[in-house]
């Protein structure tokens, strides 16, 4: 169980089904998150990276002060042309960030913006953008922050998703093309989405009679959903065509093939992979062992803050499982896609929600 130099806990546990044969790792986590014993994590396959803040002021700023916000805390008062090194001691003196977790250049304000770059203990994590107060300002003018550059807790693990963009729903509508080799016949027509991930399972079918040496015309798809950058069409549930999706969210294309048999490369995909995150949370990788909030370094609160103050039980690291079995009900986020995932084998039982699923990990 965790433990550190003076005390221990027990805490709620997600329970392997042979607990001598589970083995577990000690991982950091993404911050301010929640997870339950049994959630299934992924680890962010994004490369770190550390957020930076831009302090730009406006006006004519001729006396007085301005304070920064972060996370709830407030600095002391900062003088009105205050340079980098007087903005970085003031942040530095927040017990939520603390000296040497920030790195302030550029400046003075409020001609030159100030550029605030979070390392440290903050080094490559997700950072909230901080708030300033402009009311003890003489000549008037705000000082407005603006994220320049957006943290990302690379390698880090957070609970796994596999949210993927949805299928289409429409039908798409098939018309005889240009002058082609299509023979006279009767085909189905779909297509589906493709983002940078993966793709879709396919819309509805269209039923299309061709007349004989024509292409075969796929009209214009419009409504296609925000991260879909390329469609694929599909002729009687075989590949036929990949075209890219235009800047107004529309595509249209001829699908001209010399005949029935070229359309053969891969049939529409059953499992829709066209996830909406892209930082790799649709990869299951480990099992989370026990119940877990963390703070906004990524530091582990165990049992909540309603249970253990940070004093009492704050951690860096915490324990997950890479190898053991256990049954479906103990595991929050299983689904049809972890199952379907290398390292995942089924040992009893079938889908997510058989009550009897048992599931070996590693």
């Amino acid at each position: 169980m965790p433990q550190n130099a003076s005390l221990s806990y027990t805490l709620n546990k997600c329970d392997p089904v042979w607990p001598q044969d589970a083995r577990t790792m000690s991982v950091r986590f993404a911050p301010n998150i929640f997870l339950a014993a049994g959630q299934l994590l992924s680890q962010i396959s994004l490369v770190a990276v550390n957020a930076v803040q831009t302090l730009t002021g406006a006006g004519t700023w001729t006396s007085g002060t301005f304070t920064l916000t972060y996370n709830g805390q407030t600095t002391a008062a900062i003088p009105f042309n205050a340079t980098a090194a007087q903005v970085q001691t003031a942040l530095g003196l927040l017990t939520n960030i603390g000296p040497g977790q920030v790195t302030c250049t550029g400046g003075p304000l409020s001609g030159t913006p100030v550029l605030v770059t979070f390392g440290g203990m903050l080094a490559g994590l997700p950072i909230a953008l901080m708030s300033a107060s402009t009311a003890n300002i003489v000549g008037g003018g705000t000082l407005t922050p603006s994220t320049s550059t957006v943290g990302v807790a690379g390698g880090r693990y957070k609970a796994y998703a596999s949210t993927a963009i949805a299928a289409p729903t429409v039908a798409p509508v098939l018309t005889d093309g240009a002058v082609g080799t299509w023979p006279a016949g009767e085909y189905t027509g779909s297509y589906t989405y493709v983002n940078s991930v993966g793709e879709t399972t396919v819309s509805p079918d269209t039923a299309y009679l061709s007349a004989g040496t024509k292409k075969v015309h796929f009209a214009a798809l419009a409504g296609i959903p925000a991260g879909v950058t390329f469609v694929n069409l599909y002729i009687n549930g075989q590949y036929a065509k990949q075209i890219a999706v235009t800047a107004n969210a529309t595509a249209a294309q001829d699908v001209d093939l010399a005949d029935v048999a070229t359309v053969a490369a891969h049939p529409a995909p059953s499992i829709n992979t066209a996830f909406s995150n892209l930082d790799g949370s649709q990869n299951f990788k480990l099992i989370n062992a026990y119940d877990l909030n963390t703070d906004a370094f990524g530091n582990i609160i165990y049992g909540g803050s309603t249970q253990l103050t940070p004093e009492q039980g704050t951690f860096t690291t915490g324990e997950a499982f890479y190898r053991g079995a256990f049954k479906g009900v103990d595991l929050v986020g299983l689904d049809a896609w972890a199952l379907a995932q290398a390292n995942v084998q089924i040992v009893a039982g079938s889908l997510p929600s058989d009550a009897g699923l048992i599931i070996a990990l590693g």
